[in-house]
């Protein structure tokens, strides 16, 4: 999917294109996606992770501490 991002507020926006995923998980999971998404944001050097839930949009900021995906 092509999408932009705005790296700071008053920034020029850059266009890039993502992936888009749609998985179903058990409500009860829903927590560990989270701290998936935000393990995949630090492997892939994402500064936030965008997840859609039931409708409702989270934007997911990844930090150091979230760790990295292990292979």
């Amino acid at each position: 999917m092509s999408g932009a991002w705005r790296p700071e507020d008053g920034k020029e926006a850059v266009e890039d294109l993502s992936r888009k995923y749609t998985v179903a998980v058990p409500t009860r999971r829903v927590d560990e996606l989270r701290a998936l998404l935000r393990s995949a944001g630090n492997s892939f050097d994402q500064r936030v992770m965008y997840l859609e839930v039931g409708g409702y949009a989270e934007f997911l900021e990844v930090r150091p501490e979230d760790g990295f995906l292990e292979v």
